[in-house]
Protein backbone atom coordinates (compact mmCIF):
# COMPACT_ATOMS: atom_id res chain seq x y z
CA UNK A 1 0.00 0.00 0.00
CA UNK A 2 1.45 3.58 -1.02
CA UNK A 3 2.39 5.79 2.25
CA UNK A 4 -0.69 8.34 1.05
CA UNK A 5 -3.47 5.64 0.98
CA UNK A 6 -2.18 4.52 4.39
CA UNK A 7 -2.20 7.80 5.84
CA UNK A 8 -5.50 8.10 4.37
CA UNK A 9 -7.09 5.22 5.46
CA UNK A 10 -8.27 4.23 1.86
CA UNK A 11 -6.78 1.40 -0.43
CA UNK A 12 -4.25 1.92 -3.21
CA UNK A 13 -7.17 1.19 -5.75
CA UNK A 14 -9.56 3.74 -3.91
CA UNK A 15 -6.89 6.76 -4.02
CA UNK A 16 -6.46 6.15 -7.93
CA UNK A 17 -10.16 6.36 -7.96
CA UNK A 18 -10.29 10.01 -5.88
CA UNK A 19 -7.94 11.12 -9.05
CA UNK A 20 -6.82 13.97 -6.67
CA UNK A 21 -3.98 16.68 -7.43
CA UNK A 22 -1.86 17.19 -4.05
CA UNK A 23 -0.78 21.00 -3.48
CA UNK A 24 2.47 22.24 -1.24
CA UNK A 25 1.56 24.28 1.88
CA UNK A 26 4.21 26.87 2.11
CA UNK A 27 2.63 28.79 4.50
CA UNK A 28 2.70 32.90 4.41
CA UNK A 29 6.57 33.38 3.71
CA UNK A 30 6.24 30.79 0.79
CA UNK A 31 9.74 29.56 0.76
CA UNK A 32 9.57 26.46 2.71
CA UNK A 33 6.80 23.48 1.93
CA UNK A 34 5.56 22.49 5.25
CA UNK A 35 2.80 19.90 4.32
CA UNK A 36 0.70 18.79 1.50
CA UNK A 37 -3.15 19.57 0.64
CA UNK A 38 -5.63 18.56 -1.19
CA UNK A 39 -9.14 19.10 -2.66
CA UNK A 40 -11.77 16.29 -2.21
CA UNK A 41 -13.18 15.95 -5.88
CA UNK A 42 -17.23 16.31 -6.70
CA UNK A 43 -17.51 12.78 -7.83
CA UNK A 44 -15.98 11.31 -5.11
CA UNK A 45 -16.90 7.70 -5.00
CA UNK A 46 -19.29 6.60 -2.34
CA UNK A 47 -17.36 4.14 -1.08
CA UNK A 48 -14.55 6.60 -0.02
CA UNK A 49 -17.05 9.25 0.94
CA UNK A 50 -18.66 6.60 3.67
CA UNK A 51 -15.29 5.30 4.52
CA UNK A 52 -14.03 8.26 5.15
CA UNK A 53 -16.51 11.30 6.21
CA UNK A 54 -15.16 12.69 3.29
CA UNK A 55 -17.53 15.74 1.42
CA UNK A 56 -17.07 16.73 -2.04
CA UNK A 57 -14.93 20.39 -2.29
CA UNK A 58 -13.63 19.80 1.45
CA UNK A 59 -9.91 20.54 2.23
CA UNK A 60 -7.96 17.85 3.23
CA UNK A 61 -4.35 19.70 5.18
CA UNK A 62 -2.14 18.94 7.32
CA UNK A 63 -0.55 15.39 4.94
CA UNK A 64 3.44 14.97 6.33
CA UNK A 65 6.01 15.78 3.85
CA UNK A 66 7.99 12.93 4.59
CA UNK A 67 4.32 11.12 3.00
CA UNK A 68 5.04 12.55 -0.37
CA UNK A 69 7.91 10.33 -1.70
CA UNK A 70 10.39 11.86 -4.14
CA UNK A 71 8.15 15.41 -4.88
CA UNK A 72 5.51 12.08 -7.08
CA UNK A 73 2.58 13.65 -6.20
CA UNK A 74 0.29 11.54 -7.80
CA UNK A 75 1.28 7.75 -8.17
CA UNK A 76 1.30 6.53 -11.82
CA UNK A 77 -0.87 2.97 -12.59
CA UNK A 78 1.13 0.06 -12.94
CA UNK A 79 -0.96 0.45 -16.35
CA UNK A 80 -0.15 3.79 -16.65
CA UNK A 81 3.41 3.54 -16.48
CA UNK A 82 3.17 0.58 -18.86
CA UNK A 83 1.72 2.87 -21.66
CA UNK A 84 4.15 5.48 -21.04
CA UNK A 85 7.09 2.60 -21.59
CA UNK A 86 5.40 0.86 -24.43
CA UNK A 87 3.90 4.16 -26.56
CA UNK A 88 6.73 6.94 -25.68
CA UNK A 89 7.87 8.86 -28.86
CA UNK A 90 9.70 11.92 -28.83
CA UNK A 91 8.25 14.65 -31.32
CA UNK A 92 6.58 17.80 -31.69
CA UNK A 93 3.15 17.85 -29.54
CA UNK A 94 0.36 17.30 -32.61
CA UNK A 95 3.42 15.32 -34.38
CA UNK A 96 3.46 12.96 -31.77
CA UNK A 97 0.18 12.60 -31.20
CA UNK A 98 -0.87 11.72 -34.47
CA UNK A 99 1.62 9.44 -34.72
CA UNK A 100 0.89 7.49 -31.55
CA UNK A 101 -2.99 7.66 -32.85
CA UNK A 102 -2.22 6.14 -36.12
CA UNK A 103 0.16 3.38 -35.05
CA UNK A 104 -2.61 2.47 -32.39
CA UNK A 105 -5.14 2.80 -35.23
CA UNK A 106 -3.22 0.22 -37.19
CA UNK A 107 -2.14 -2.19 -33.74
CA UNK A 108 -6.29 -2.55 -32.87
CA UNK A 109 -7.50 -3.12 -36.58
CA UNK A 110 -4.45 -5.76 -37.36
CA UNK A 111 -5.43 -7.65 -34.28
CA UNK A 112 -8.70 -6.77 -33.39
CA UNK A 113 -10.08 -10.43 -34.51
CA UNK A 114 -7.10 -12.39 -32.43
CA UNK A 115 -6.70 -14.02 -29.40
CA UNK A 116 -5.50 -11.11 -27.75
CA UNK A 117 -7.89 -8.73 -29.57
CA UNK A 118 -10.22 -8.04 -26.47
CA UNK A 119 -7.42 -7.32 -24.17
CA UNK A 120 -5.62 -5.05 -27.02
CA UNK A 121 -8.33 -3.02 -27.28
CA UNK A 122 -8.94 -2.32 -24.06
CA UNK A 123 -5.19 -1.36 -24.04
CA UNK A 124 -5.67 1.35 -26.59
CA UNK A 125 -8.64 2.57 -25.57
CA UNK A 126 -7.26 3.56 -22.19
CA UNK A 127 -3.75 4.94 -24.22
CA UNK A 128 -5.69 7.34 -26.29
CA UNK A 129 -6.73 8.91 -23.18
CA UNK A 130 -2.97 8.90 -22.34
CA UNK A 131 -2.06 9.82 -25.41
CA UNK A 132 -4.45 13.11 -25.04
CA UNK A 133 -3.24 14.30 -21.67
CA UNK A 134 0.17 13.71 -22.86
CA UNK A 135 -0.49 16.38 -25.59
CA UNK A 136 -2.59 18.76 -23.53
CA UNK A 137 0.14 18.90 -21.57
CA UNK A 138 2.90 19.27 -23.87
CA UNK A 139 1.55 22.29 -26.08
CA UNK A 140 0.91 23.98 -23.15
CA UNK A 141 4.59 24.08 -22.14
CA UNK A 142 5.25 24.33 -26.18
CA UNK A 143 3.41 28.25 -25.87
CA UNK A 144 5.21 28.62 -22.21
CA UNK A 145 8.74 28.41 -24.24
CA UNK A 146 7.66 29.69 -27.57
CA UNK A 147 5.75 32.41 -26.64
CA UNK A 148 7.40 34.99 -24.02
CA UNK A 149 3.90 36.45 -22.55
CA UNK A 150 2.15 32.59 -22.29
CA UNK A 151 3.55 32.35 -18.61
CA UNK A 152 2.23 36.16 -18.02
CA UNK A 153 -1.28 35.37 -19.64
CA UNK A 154 -1.48 32.20 -17.07
CA UNK A 155 -0.51 33.68 -14.16
CA UNK A 156 -2.02 36.50 -14.22
CA UNK A 157 -5.60 35.09 -15.43
CA UNK A 158 -5.48 32.22 -14.06
CA UNK A 159 -5.63 33.04 -9.89
CA UNK A 160 -4.63 29.53 -8.30
CA UNK A 161 -0.93 30.71 -10.25
CA UNK A 162 -1.16 33.89 -9.92
CA UNK A 163 -1.32 34.20 -5.63
CA UNK A 164 2.48 32.06 -5.38
CA UNK A 165 4.08 34.27 -3.32
CA UNK A 166 8.04 34.81 -3.31
CA UNK A 167 10.72 36.16 -0.80
CA UNK A 168 13.05 38.91 -1.82
CA UNK A 169 15.69 36.07 -1.27
CA UNK A 170 14.20 34.57 -3.87
CA UNK A 171 13.55 37.13 -6.73
CA UNK A 172 17.43 38.21 -6.53
CA UNK A 173 18.20 35.01 -6.65
CA UNK A 174 20.47 33.54 -9.42
CA UNK A 175 18.78 32.11 -11.90
CA UNK A 176 14.98 32.48 -10.31
CA UNK A 177 12.42 32.24 -13.24
CA UNK A 178 8.77 32.68 -12.44
CA UNK A 179 8.10 30.85 -15.89
CA UNK A 180 10.04 27.97 -14.33
CA UNK A 181 8.09 27.71 -11.17
CA UNK A 182 4.98 27.70 -13.35
CA UNK A 183 5.90 24.79 -15.64
CA UNK A 184 6.57 22.84 -12.15
CA UNK A 185 2.95 23.13 -10.94
CA UNK A 186 1.67 22.46 -14.05
CA UNK A 187 3.89 19.19 -14.43
CA UNK A 188 1.83 18.17 -11.30
CA UNK A 189 -1.97 18.69 -12.50
CA UNK A 190 -3.68 15.56 -13.82
CA UNK A 191 -4.54 16.61 -16.97
CA UNK A 192 -7.42 14.73 -17.86
CA UNK A 193 -9.47 16.49 -15.34
CA UNK A 194 -11.64 19.54 -16.92
CA UNK A 195 -11.71 21.94 -14.16
CA UNK A 196 -8.33 22.16 -13.87
CA UNK A 197 -7.18 22.63 -17.51
CA UNK A 198 -9.93 24.46 -19.09
CA UNK A 199 -8.92 27.87 -17.41
CA UNK A 200 -5.46 27.43 -18.42
CA UNK A 201 -6.42 27.08 -22.05
CA UNK A 202 -9.81 29.88 -22.14
CA UNK A 203 -8.47 32.51 -19.76
CA UNK A 204 -4.89 31.93 -19.93
CA UNK A 205 -4.20 30.95 -23.62
CA UNK A 206 -7.40 32.51 -24.98
CA UNK A 207 -8.19 28.81 -26.87
CA UNK A 208 -11.56 27.59 -26.43
CA UNK A 209 -11.72 24.40 -26.20
CA UNK A 210 -13.81 22.49 -28.65
CA UNK A 211 -16.28 19.40 -26.71
CA UNK A 212 -15.23 17.40 -23.98
CA UNK A 213 -18.61 15.25 -24.52
CA UNK A 214 -16.78 12.21 -25.87
CA UNK A 215 -13.79 12.81 -23.39
CA UNK A 216 -15.90 12.59 -20.11
CA UNK A 217 -17.55 9.53 -21.24
CA UNK A 218 -14.40 7.97 -22.69
CA UNK A 219 -13.10 8.88 -19.04
CA UNK A 220 -15.45 6.44 -17.27
CA UNK A 221 -14.92 3.86 -19.36
CA UNK A 222 -11.04 3.80 -19.20
CA UNK A 223 -11.70 4.23 -15.06
CA UNK A 224 -13.62 1.07 -15.47
CA UNK A 225 -10.86 -0.54 -17.46
CA UNK A 226 -7.66 0.14 -15.63
CA UNK A 227 -9.19 0.76 -12.12
CA UNK A 228 -11.62 -2.23 -11.86
CA UNK A 229 -10.14 -5.01 -14.15
CA UNK A 230 -12.81 -3.94 -16.95
CA UNK A 231 -15.99 -3.89 -15.11
CA UNK A 232 -18.32 -0.99 -13.81
CA UNK A 233 -19.88 -0.55 -10.32
CA UNK A 234 -22.15 -3.25 -10.99
CA UNK A 235 -19.69 -5.53 -11.75
CA UNK A 236 -20.99 -5.58 -15.60
CA UNK A 237 -17.53 -5.91 -18.28
CA UNK A 238 -17.12 -2.89 -19.59
CA UNK A 239 -15.52 -4.10 -22.83
CA UNK A 240 -14.98 -1.28 -25.61
CA UNK A 241 -15.72 -2.33 -29.07
CA UNK A 242 -13.63 -1.88 -32.59
CA UNK A 243 -15.79 0.94 -33.25
CA UNK A 244 -15.67 2.61 -30.02
CA UNK A 245 -11.83 2.92 -30.39
CA UNK A 246 -11.75 3.81 -33.73
CA UNK A 247 -13.98 6.67 -33.20
CA UNK A 248 -12.43 7.88 -29.62
CA UNK A 249 -8.68 7.42 -32.07
CA UNK A 250 -10.35 10.16 -34.14
CA UNK A 251 -11.99 12.46 -31.91
CA UNK A 252 -8.76 12.72 -29.67
CA UNK A 253 -6.51 13.72 -33.08
CA UNK A 254 -9.58 15.73 -34.46
CA UNK A 255 -9.53 17.50 -30.69
CA UNK A 256 -6.01 17.99 -30.70
CA UNK A 257 -6.15 19.34 -33.66
CA UNK A 258 -8.63 22.35 -33.00
CA UNK A 259 -6.70 23.51 -30.41
CA UNK A 260 -3.25 23.46 -32.69
CA UNK A 261 -4.62 25.37 -35.00
CA UNK A 262 -5.88 28.08 -32.30
CA UNK A 263 -2.49 27.95 -30.96
CA UNK A 264 -0.46 28.25 -33.88
CA UNK A 265 -2.63 30.81 -35.32
CA UNK A 266 -1.86 33.32 -32.39
CA UNK A 267 1.10 35.58 -33.35
CA UNK A 268 3.85 34.67 -30.74
CA UNK A 269 5.46 38.17 -29.24
CA UNK A 270 8.96 38.95 -29.37
CA UNK A 271 10.06 39.83 -25.92
CA UNK A 272 8.20 39.18 -22.35
CA UNK A 273 6.93 42.24 -20.18
CA UNK A 274 8.47 40.30 -17.08
CA UNK A 275 12.01 40.70 -16.75
CA UNK A 276 11.54 37.43 -14.20
CA UNK A 277 10.16 35.22 -16.91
Amino acid sequence: MSKLASYLGITNEQLDQLDIEVHEDTGSSGDMIYSYWFEVPEDIPGEVKVSTGWKPGQIITGIPIEIIDDNKLIEESEFDQLLNEIFLLEASPYAELEKKINQYKELVLGHHNKNTGETLKSVLFGAAIGALEAYLWEIVRWKIDNDPNAAIQIITNCEQYGKKSFTLDEIVAEGFSIKKHLVMVLNHIVWHRIESIAPIFDKGLRVKLPSLKFFKEAIVTRHHIVHRSGKDTEGNVVQPTLEQVLDLLDNVLSFAGNIDKQLYKSTVSGAATNVFL
